[in-house]
C-alpha cells in the first residue's frame, strides 16, 4: 500500500538528501518537481534550505511568499536580509524577482 503521491514521496526523499549533505542531487530532484509545479511551496522551501548563496535564497524567498505571503519564516528571513544588507547590489533586484534556480 502506498502512502502519499509520487510528489510527496519525491520530495520526503530530497529532504533526506538535504539532510545527508548531498545539496547538488536534491536540487536536481528540485527542479523535476518545480518543473512539474512550479507553485508547489514545500519544493521551493526544501531549495531553500539548498542554496548555495544569498542570491539564491532571495530567489528561493520570492517564490516562497508569492505563493504564501503569509510564510512568517519567509518573511522574516527576508527582512534579516534587507536588514543586514547581505544582498550586494547586484542581488537587489531579485527582491522584486522570481527567476529559477538553476546548478
Amino acid at each position: 500500500m502506498a502512502y502519499g503521491n509520487s510528489t510527496d514521496i519525491k520530495l520526503r526523499q530530497i529532504a533526506e538528501l538535504i539532510d545527508a549533505g548531498q545539496k547538488k542531487e536534491a536540487r536536481q530532484l528540485l527542479r523535476e518537481v518545480l518543473k512539474a509545479d512550479s507553485n508547489n511551496l514545500s519544493a521551493w522551501e526544501l531549495l531553500w534550505r539548498a542554496v548555495y548563496s544569498v542570491k539564491e535564497e532571495l530567489i528561493c524567498l520570492n517564490h516562497i511568499l508569492g505563493i504564501n505571503p503569509n510564510h512568517s519564516v519567509a518573511k522574516r528571513r527576508m527582512d534579516d536580509i534587507q536588514l543586514r544588507g547581505e544582498a550586494s547590489s547586484t542581488t537587489g533586484e531579485l527582491f522584486n524577482t522570481t527567476p529559477l534556480i538553476q546548478d
